[in-house]
């Protein structure tokens, strides 16, 4: 009888830990950072408002000036982001400062 008490106590935590890390997950997502659309980051550009651009992957890093530090999520693999943001030559060393 022991035995199935103990068994069903450790049941019981496992199933709560379970329960807590899934709540955690869905309350944690609603506090992300603000969007940053990838058409934004491009208009920021044309308009001589982005210092730096980083790229990794599909995710693109923009310093926007008086936004600080943004982030945007490129369309497509095959999209040329330095060529979409102006740079010279679609060069990726290319600086964005005039």
């Amino acid at each position: 009888m022991t035995s199935r008490i103990v068994r069903n106590s450790v049941v019981l935590v496992v199933l709560a830990v379970f329960g807590l890390a899934v709540l955690w997950t869905f309350m944690s997502d609603s506090a992300q950072a603000e969007e940053y659309p990838y058409g934004q980051l491009i208009a920021d550009a044309q308009a001589g408002n982005v210092t730096k651009i980083t790229q990794d992957g599909l995710r693109v890093t923009a310093e926007v000036k008086g936004r600080g530090e943004q982030t945007a999520i490129v369309p497509s693999e095959l999209t040329n982001v330095y060529s979409d943001l102006g740079c010279a030559g679609g060069d990726p060393a290319s600086s964005m400062e005039p």
